[in-house]
């Protein structure tokens, strides 16, 4: 088309509409619980956080000396030699120490640890050489570990205790005596054990165990891991080395019968462990006696609950009308239970025509504003549970053994608090602890959706953290093949992952409820070949799905935080939890076995609502009805600090793929979005054309040369790179040696995410040999690409003229 004046107008216009809709809610705030002040009193008075007063009537009474795991919300929590004890010259060693075992649910479980090379929590299960201790049973649990005794057979079977110790079926609860022999040489572990006494059979070996991934050389300590309700105590421990020329030296002996630990042994966490004597808070009753926080609790007007006490109270004697319980409100630690703003919660004994209870009352400013009758007397109930919530509006709830809960009107401010106990009262106070509780704005936080189609994650939304499992003793990848946790094929793969990798979330939240499913449970993406291995590495069963809350950082492990385990192992499907209050093991049936062959290739539906402390738990077939999320859980968990970031992990070396992640602020509203894509704006930026402004722009009429118009222009994009110019992108407008004119040569390039760019250059024919400078007229870019939930126009309008 021969043109004279040109007009050019381009008009790039796009609306794509993705409606999500939502109902307006308040979602900005979440209540959360962060632990205050406690104390086990096993270290008799911390003068650091409690002042006495009346102190004649203040003691501290308990037991011989010991160390013991005592909280049941730990996670892999270690007790552990400062120094390896292979190190040097030492050709062996010997560790002894009396050992009670507090827990009588086959799922708990201990573990002696002999292959720590440093100084962590958790366990190093991929390496082998520790050894698995339930109540019922002992047992290797790696391929390489060797069995030289009872189930000898079968590396990694248990052994029952009953077929090493007929009399001795189950360490619950029975005081034994451990002996451990450790060869550096061969790394076989001698045992022996008898019930704890004078008369222990220390000489008969009952077991013993090769441990075929440690290594002579390398230097490793010694380490008792504990989970969750695996309580114990521990005493007498005697460690003993032997060096190349048969002398002995001696590394530690303690009896824990101070509150001192010895600088031999190290606690990761030492407030999940208590050790000295097991003491308790001792009221002797010779006078009118206060224990009383010497910081003033900081009230936030924003919150109702404030506080909640729980301590155990048991009552030796109780004089009528005299008061013994828990005082708060007070101005100063100096001040009495009848000051100003006082709140006295207590229990009192009185005769009621002749029949003498204990009664349960609050005081305030010494005034008494209620009594209940508990029909029964302190000094029956033996240790009592009491818990407290106190309000800012002036009532506090009471709730003894977590049965009935009696709210009372009482005080509204806090201030110091503690024990109070009057004249003649013998009472003891072991046990206490204090939560208060916050208000968290998560007004800035986004609520956040991928179904993970694009490949693309926005790093203010979303982190993987890969920590592939090493070869033991190695810095090497146990399985170089597998790429761990990555973006495949429109889903968040976990393949072999290292049990430490995870996919976190860079919000924090405090409310949430959260959805995923999960498939291919078991399959990893790298093949494996006909024997079961990778990179020679036998792959083991996936064993469980890890949902971790109030993350700080990734540096965490999902055994640091509250975490989720949905569970597919011992030939059962199993939910529990790590860091919760509670560890009970929650049982599935039969058709929640994730990795069973019948349930090959079925996707997994999993809710989880965390919302003021409470953490609810459900989980599905993905066919099931979705109706079942709306019924009751199948877990609920109170009490859980759950405020912080939020990730997905696995078992060591497990695989699965998770699609349809949502996590969102909750509230009683909400309506749930279809989940679009997620763009990576550095998709949306179009080509970059440039002209060849050294290119003749006129030619002779009917000259023979031939032009090749795509020459004229060169396209380079961020994403796909150099981009070739072909004779499809390119409009000549007619363009001919063989008719004067004008012609406006266009060339039109798309990259491979859809961007579109334009440019133009204008060629003229003409008759006269007279040279003209040739005229670029234009260059036109634009995007054409789609913008979810965005509605937007461009107009170009450009005129050229000669």
């Amino acid at each position: 088309m021969k043109k004279k004046l040109l007009h050019l107008s381009l008009l790039f216009m796009f609306a794509f509409s993705f409606v999500i809709t939502f109902t307006a809610v308040n979602v900005d705030a979440g209540i959360m619980q962060e632990p205050y002040v406690s104390d086990n009193f096993d270290g008799g008075f911390d003068d650091e956080t409690w002042q006495k007063n009346g102190e004649a009537g203040i003691d501290f009474a308990g037991s011989e000396g010991g160390l013991r795991y005592n909280d049941p919300s730990g996670a892999e929590e270690v007790m552990i030699t400062s120094d390896p004890l292979t190190e040097g010259d030492v050709k062996s060693y010997r560790i002894q120490f009396d050992f009670e075992y507090l827990s009588d649910d086959w799922n708990d479980m201990v573990i002696f640890d002999f292959n720590k090379t440093d100084i962590s929590k958790g366990l190093d299960w991929e390496t082998g050489g520790y050894l698995l201790s339930r109540n019922t049973s002992i047992q290797v649990n790696n391929a390489n570990d060797t069995v030289h005794g009872p189930s000898a057979a079968v590396p990694g079977t248990t052994t029952g205790y009953a077929e090493m110790t007929p009399d001795i079926p189950s360490i619950s609860f029975v005081p034994l005596t451990y002996v451990f022999e450790y060869d550096v040489a061969t790394q076989t572990v001698t045992m022996y054990y008898d019930a704890a006494g004078d008369d222990a059979d220390l000489t008969t070996e009952r077991n013993s165990y090769t441990f075929g991934n440690l290594d002579e050389s390398e230097d490793y300590h010694f380490a008792i891991v504990a989970l969750g309700n695996g309580l114990f105590n521990l005493n007498n421990l005697s460690i003993t080395q032997t060096l190349d020329d048969d002398s002995e030296v001696v590394y530690v002996e303690e009896t824990f019968e101070t509150n001192e630990l010895p600088e031999e042994i190290q606690l990761i966490e030492e407030e999940k462990f208590s050790y000295g004597p097991e003491q308790e808070l001792e009221f002797t009753g010779s006078e009118t006696s206060g224990y009383v926080t010497k910081d003033s609790f900081e009230m936030d007007d924003r919150m109702n609950r404030q506080l909640n006490v729980n301590f155990v109270i048991e009552a030796d004697t109780m004089t009528l009308d005299q008061k013994s319980g828990f005082v708060y409100g007070l101005t100063d630690a100096n001040a009495n239970i009848d000051s100003e703003d006082a709140s006295f919660v207590y229990f009192v004994d009185r005769d009621v025509e002749g029949t003498v209870s204990t009664h349960l009352g609050v005081m305030h400013e010494g005034e008494v504003l209620s009594e209940i009758d508990l029909e029964a007397q302190l000094i029956d109930f033996g240790r009592l549970d009491v818990e407290l919530v106190i309000k800012q509006i002036g009532y506090v709830d009471v709730t003894l053994n977590e049965d009935t809960t009696h709210t009372l009107e009482a005080g509204n401010t806090i201030g110091h608090f503690g024990f109070a106990n009057e004249t003649d009262n013998q009472v003891r106070i072991d046990d206490f602890s204090t939560v208060q509780y916050n208000y968290h704005d998560q007004s800035d936080t986004e609520n956040l959706y991928n179904n993970f189609n694009t490949g693309y994650l926005n790093e203010e939304h979303w982190e993987i953290d890969n920590q592939p499992m090493l070869m033991p003793g190695s810095e090497e990848p146990m399985v170089p093949s597998a790429e761990d946790v990555h973006l495949s094929d429109g889903k968040l793969v976990f393949d072999v992952a290292g049990e430490s990798s995870a996919f976190y979330t860079v919000p924090e939240f405090s409310n949430f409820e959260m959805r995923f499913t999960v498939s291919d449970y078991g399959i990893p993406l790298t093949p494996i070949d006909d024997e079961g291995m990778i990179d020679g590495v036998e792959i083991p069963n996936t064993y469980y799905v890890a949902v971790g809350m109030g993350y700080e950082e990734t540096s965490q492990n999902f055994w640091d935080v509250p975490t989720a385990l949905f569970q597919s192992r011992d030939g059962g499907s199993v939910v529990y939890s790590m860091n919760m209050n509670d560890n009970t093991i929650y049982p599935r049936d039969e058709r929640y076995v994730m990795n069973s062959e019948e349930n090959v290739g079925v996707e997994w539906d999993f809710k989880i609502v965390a919302e003021n402390g409470t953490v609810k738990l459900w989980m599905k077939q993905a066919g099931d009805p979705v109706s079942m999320f709306e019924e009751n859980p199948i877990a609920t968990y109170e009490n859980v600090d759950h405020l912080g970031r939020i990730a997905i992990s696995s078992s060591a070396l497990g695989s699965f793929k998770v699609d349809d992640l949502s996590i969102v602020r909750t509230s009683e509203n909400i309506k749930w979005p279809e989940i679009d894509d997620e763009q990576n704006p550095e998709t949306l930026i179009a080509p970059d054309i440039t002209v060849d402004e050294s290119l003749p722009v006129e030619y002779e009429l009917n000259q023979e040369e031939q032009v090749d118009l795509t020459e004229y222009f060169s396209v380079e994009d961020n994403v796909d790179g150099t981009i070739e110019v072909t004779d499809e992108m390119i409009d000549d407008d007619g363009f001919t040696l063989e008719e004067e004119g004008t012609y406006d040569v266009t060339a039109t390039v798309t990259d491979s995410d859809g961007n579109q760019s334009q440019a133009v250059v204008e060629l003229v024919v003409r008759e006269t040999d007279e040279g003209a400078s040739g005229l670029v007229i234009g260059l036109l870019t634009g995007s054409l690409s789609i913008i979810v939930g965005v509605a937007a126009t461009s107009l170009y309008f450009i005129r050229f003229k000669k």
